[in-house]
């Protein structure tokens, strides 16, 4: 089995989550590593229950811009956050290292590192939780 056939496709989406058009106006389709690291930025960053046709999809780390920033609160967001990432089924369980880079008493910017399975390389992306908001701000995954 090829790595693109193990981690799947999908349309490629752009830094907004919105679908990547080629210069003659189609959709990109991504493939392999790729498209399941695409998948697991889109898990993290939409809140759960957000998409209609799969209510267990998504994360509560939007839930966490409501509360006080407190040592607990960030604990609990790096839990959410390998949590959240390691229910992906292309995850090597285990593998996912999350911690604090940053905070200050509005935002929280989190790294994740982790392995897929079949795979030898680790994959790590930078996120910021704050102003209602859960946005990638870095992908260091190429």
């Amino acid at each position: 089995m090829t790595k693109d056939e193990l981690f799947g496709q999908d349309i490629k989406l752009d830094s907004d989550l919105d679908a990547a058009l080629s210069a003659s106006g189609e959709m990109i389709i991504t493939t392999g590593a790729r498209a399941a690291i695409q998948d697991i930025k889109a898990r993290v960053v939409t809140p759960l229950g957000g998409m209609f046709y799969d209510k267990t999809f998504g994360s509560n780390l939007i839930q966490f811009c409501y509360d006080e920033l407190s040592v607990t609160t960030r604990q609990m967001m790096v839990l959410e956050l390998e949590e959240v990432i390691e229910r992906d089924p292309r995850v090597v369980m285990g593998s996912v290292k999350a911690e604090v880079l940053a905070y200050d008493e509005r935002s929280v910017t989190l790294d994740a590192e982790f392995t897929l399975i079949e795979d030898p390389n680790t994959y790590n992306l930078v996120f910021k939780v704050g102003d209602d908001t859960v946005r990638v701000l870095n992908d260091y995954t190429d």
